[in-house]
């Protein structure tokens, strides 16, 4: 996600304001600014230089900054991370109408997120990670906003316990990259939300999900990658191309999981599968032969037979090899098992 905030900053530079007495914006704006000082605790922030100065001098103000594309002066950004902020956030934010990026992860605000994110139509990145907010997640989420087709949503390590019901927005072509891990959520995202295609990553390490985890009640389009690591999971059933046809990133690291569903083989774009820190045992079954991946983690578990099946397994001759994602070598990580035996040969020259 940073990598992707770090690309807005630059797509929009061009139009970003330095600090200055004539970048004034709208009273509208300005106001707003001022209700959020007051809301989230102002005098106590670490650092809140500039703040509640004088009209014309809000684009200089610490974490604050401004955009003009036609001589209208409006907050493009607000980027207080770390920064001391408590309470919670006030409705006004909602007259910051062009605001892209909301950045106040590392805080101590509170209270739930609006549906409809304090009516901020053009936020494309929103980053409220390390907080205390709770109640559910927003479906507002999923429609945010037109013209920007990739958006970062971050909202771990907070106190969220579920996903929003009744209507859904729908925004063909978006894509959303989720980050809910460390909140005690104990479900995935309902079918309404993954039927809209929109969540292209989605992120649930540490958090409530346990025993078995299904996904075969309806296809789930645009997800890329998911990461299940560190839970209590158990089962995983109805993974298959049919109800997760563009995954090819998958992270069960650290659950309860004592095997791997065959259906793996059908997931036709999946080349990252970890598994590490499971309750794997045995020898890897034969269908292992018809992964296509090219990275395979399955460290601490309770695996055993040859060593050298494990490669085999993985028909180590056919690498590097093209695949989905362009051409593919092949990592495997498998210490801390009960292996036994020697490693293959391995002709390096091949790999060349």
């Amino acid at each position: 996600m940073m990598g992707m905030g770090a690309r807005a900053v630059l797509c929009c530079a061009a139009f970003v304001l330095p600090g200055g007495a004539d970048a004034q914006v709208s009273e509208a704006e300005r106001e707003a600014l001022i209700d959020f000082y007051h809301a989230t605790g102002g005098d106590d922030w670490h650092v809140n230089d500039g703040w509640l100065g004088q009209e014309g001098s809000e684009c200089s103000w610490h974490g604050v900054q401004c955009a003009s594309p036609d001589d209208d002066h409006f907050v493009l950004r607000l980027m207080l991370p770390d920064n001391n902020l408590s309470g919670p956030l006030p409705d006004s934010l909602g007259d910051l109408d062009g605001l892209r990026t909301l950045s106040l992860g590392g805080n101590d605000l509170e209270g739930t997120i609006p549906s409809d994110l304090w009516g901020l139509t053009k936020l494309s990145d929103l980053y409220l990670g390390d907080n205390q907010f709770s109640g559910p997640v927003p479906a507002a989420i999923l429609g945010m906003p037109e013209g920007a087709p990739r958006t970062g949503v971050n909202l771990s390590a907070n106190r969220l316990d579920g996903f929003e019901s009744g209507n859904v927005p729908h925004s063909p072509g978006k894509e959303i990259r989720l980050n809910l891990s460390g909140n005690p959520i104990d479900t995935l995202p309902p079918l309404a939300w993954r039927e809209t295609g929109a969540i292209e990553i989605l992120e649930m390490a540490d958090t409530d999900l346990q025993r078995t985890l299904a996904f075969d009640q309806a296809p789930w389009p645009g997800l890329a990658r998911l990461d299940l690591a560190r839970n209590a999971i158990t089962e995983l059933t109805g993974l298959s191309d049919s109800t997760l046809p563009d995954l090819h990133t998958l992270n069960v690291h650290d659950n309860r999981l004592e095997a791997l569903p065959e259906s793996l083989t059908t997931l036709e774009m999946l080349i990252d599968l970890d598994a590490s820190d499971n309750r794997l045992s045995g020898d890897l079954p034969e269908w292992f032969a018809d992964l296509n991946l090219a990275r395979l983690g399955l460290d601490n578990n309770e695996l055993s037979g040859p060593i050298a099946g494990v490669f085999e397994a993985m028909d180590l001759d056919s690498f590097p090899h093209p695949g989905p994602h362009g051409v593919l070598g092949l990592i495997v990580h498998v210490a801390n098992n009960g292996f036994d035996g020697s490693l293959p040969e391995i002709d390096f020259e091949a790999f060349n």
